[in-house]
């Protein structure tokens, strides 16, 4: 109940937008001004319904929030009843920034917990410079 009047407080901003802008790739994909960013939201699948049916196009997660599974099936409940479909949905993840190695793993088990075949943007969360050193392979460990 705490979540539905917090959106219903942010509605009042949010639904005097007709229709939020994009911006047109040169491929003609759109992508959406203003997105749904889901950190710290790990057990409320109605955020997310909520804000697609307010005109939110863009969802953004990341495999280190520990949610993709939850926006998976909230994702797929609301393709299901006939509201949108995959490609009206812009979905954009992220690969933890210690997965560079094998990366491919990662983006296989977080497409299948969004239940989804692609994401229209993938990026490395919080890139840093540096080399992970595991502590079964650390060197200076006997």
């Amino acid at each position: 109940m705490t979540l539905q009047l917090t959106f219903l407080t942010m509605v009042g901003t949010v639904i005097a937008i007709a229709e939020i802008p994009s911006v047109t790739f040169s491929n003609g994909i759109k992508f959406p001004q203003l997105g749904l960013g889901t950190w710290q939201n790990t057990d409320h699948p109605e955020a997310i319904k909520t804000a697609l049916d307010l005109g939110y196009r863009l969802i953004d997660t990341a495999f280190l929030y520990n949610n993709e599974k939850m926006i998976g099936n909230a994702l797929k409940e609301y393709f299901e009843n006939g509201n949108l479909k995959r490609k009206d949905i812009f979905i954009g993840s992220k690969l933890p920034w210690y997965a560079h190695k094998p990366e491919d793993e990662f983006i296989t088990r977080q497409l299948e917990n969004m239940q989804t075949n692609y994401f229209d943007l993938y990026l490395i969360h919080s890139s840093m410079c540096a080399k992970v050193i595991f502590i079964w392979e650390s060197p200076h460990l006997d």
